[in-house]
C-alpha cells in the first residue's frame, strides 16, 4: 500500500524510536491532514516483516553455520 520509504520509516520509528502506532498517527494527521489507521500502520510493519523473512533466514543460516560465535550482551535500559 505504501511506498518503500514510509513502510521503512514506519517500522523504523515503531521499533528504533518507540513510538507506538497511535502516536504515529497522530503525528502523520497533524503535519499532512491526513489520516492513516493504526490498523494501516500495523498492516504494513508486518508486509515489511513478511518481506523480510528470506534475509532473516539467511542471517540465520550464516550464524548457525559459524564455528565461533562472538557475542556482546547487553542489557541497558531502553
Amino acid at each position: 500500500m505504501f511506498g518503500p520509504y514510509l513502510a521503512s520509516l514506519i517500522v523504523c520509528v515503531k521499533f528504533c524510536d518507540s513510538l507506538p502506532y497511535y502516536r504515529q498517527s497522530q503525528r502523520i494527521a497533524r503535519l499532512f491532514d491526513y489520516q492513516i489507521s493504526r490498523s494501516t500502520l500495523n498492516a504494513t510493519a508486518f508486509s515489511v516483516a513478511n518481506l523480510l523473512t528470506p534475509v532473516v533466514g539467511a542471517i540465520r543460516a550464516e550464524l548457525l553455520d559459524s564455528e565461533v560465535l562472538q557475542i556482546d550482551e547487553w542489557r541497558g535500559t531502553t
